[in-house]
């Protein structure tokens, strides 16, 4: 499945994405979803992206794609141990375990990548896509509030693993 095909479903459930072509900055095309989230005031952004195969021995018959979205945060160095220790519990508490921490922009992001079996259409792949976007808008709504809090030293690991 194509990037425009996914954008246009996106648009079809009346979501708002845009296509962006690859650059020499960002060298993957992607389909940029902005998510107005509930519990964060800040708009994220949500970028589908076709990760593709280094060769054609990798996962054979089938085609990865990534969803990827930034928090809009930097982790203070006082609470790196924090954050370290609240990513891997939430993400088993989670219902798709994606949240990262970059260490050399000190940055968190969520990152999921779905498999999708190559070369199906997109009535079996449609309702796959939205509903692993539905998903991540999920996660990110109900866990990047205490996330961030915990990113910026306004709450514990410990409070939100109690």
């Amino acid at each position: 499945m194509d990037l425009e095909t996914i954008q246009e479903l996106i648009l079809l459930e009346g979501i708002e994405a845009s296509f962006e072509p690859a650059t020499t900055e960002l060298p993957s095309d992607r389909v940029n979803v902005p998510l107005r989230l509930e519990n964060l005031p800040e708009l994220l952004q949500l970028q589908i992206i076709k990760v593709p195969k280094i060769n054609d021995s990798d996962l054979p018959g089938v085609e990865m794609v990534q969803y990827y979205v930034p928090l809009p945060v930097l982790v203070d160095d006082a609470v790196v141990d924090e954050v370290l220790r609240l990513l891997p519990a939430v993400n088993l508490a989670s219902p798709l375990n994606g949240f990262n921490y970059d260490e050399d922009a000190q940055a968190i992001y969520f990152r999921y990548l779905l498999l999708v079996p190559e070369g199906a259409g997109k009535e079996i792949l449609g309702p796959v896509i939205l509903e692993t976007l539905w998903l991540v808008f999920f996660v990110l709504d109900n866990l990047g509030a205490d996330i961030t809090a915990v990113a910026t030293g306004q709450q514990k690991a410990s409070q939100l693993l109690n």
